[in-house]
């Protein structure tokens, strides 16, 4: 059995399968987090292919922040991780884009598969994988885009009011709240099934969250907001429906 760093420099890297579709993701997100900005009054080339490629770096960055932050912690547990595009989604989603003119745009892009590394398994032994396994690794993707999401934040109290600064963190918040969702392909539902009290817990103070990010200048009182919140959601949900 290999060191973490050992399992990190064999298993972190991107297959062919991945990179085509992690290319696909970013360039349909991107093209559609872009769509109302080809100019203001009228169609400008320039500015729209400014905005476009403003659009691809930060999609970009936060697909590969999710998805790495998924891998490390799978590996760290002996498990590994491929991402896989709901190229079906992405097309609805891109569809919804043209129908409501780029006013609504759809964070659907998929999720990920898990394998176990039987030969690298760190810690405790486990038989088989569970959905508890898939589900916090799951849970990984969209924590990762709050965190992001919060460094943007940080950075947009110096820089106040920053066109791409203020992109980066609303990209990064949409991420988390859409890919946190119980849909098919996406993380929210491996979080589901690994636990109801946990996905509503994690579902409500998500979208808190991000709204109080986007929204408030408190990045402190947005997260315990956002705790409460998670708190009150639970006890809702056992009390009506558990």
């Amino acid at each position: 059995m290999g060191t973490y760093t050992d399992v990190v420099k064999k298993y972190f890297v991107f297959n062919r399968t991945e990179i085509r579709d992690i290319i696909v993701t970013v360039l349909i997100l991107g093209f559609m987090f872009s769509f109302r900005q080809w100019g203001i009054e009228k169609f400008n080339p320039n500015a729209g292919i400014q905005n476009l490629i403003s659009a691809l770096l930060i999609v970009a960055l936060a697909l590969l922040v999710h998805v790495s932050a998924q891998r490390m912690y799978a590996l760290s547990k002996g498990f590994q991780v491929e991402y896989k595009m709901w190229i079906y989604g992405l097309l609805i989603a891109l569809v919804i884009c043209f129908v409501t003119r780029g006013y609504a745009v759809l964070v659907i892009p998929g999720g990920i598969m898990m394998y176990a590394l039987e030969g690298h398994r760190l810690g405790k032994w486990r038989y088989q994988m569970s959905y508890k396994d898939l589900g916090i690794v799951s849970l990984i993707g969209p924590l990762s885009n709050i965190v992001l999401a919060i460094l943007f934040k940080l950075m947009l109290i110096v820089a106040p009011g920053h066109i791409l600064l203020t992109k980066a963190l609303a990209v990064n918040l949409w991420f988390a709240v859409f890919t946190i969702l119980p849909i098919p392909r996406l993380d929210g539902l491996n979080i589901f099934y690994s636990g109801r009290m946990t996905w509503v817990f994690v579902f409500a103070g998500t979208v808190v969250a991000s709204l109080l990010l986007y929204f408030t200048t408190s990045i402190f009182w947005s997260i315990i907001a956002a705790v409460v919140a998670g708190l009150l959601a639970m006890i809702l949900w056992y009390i009506r429906l558990e």
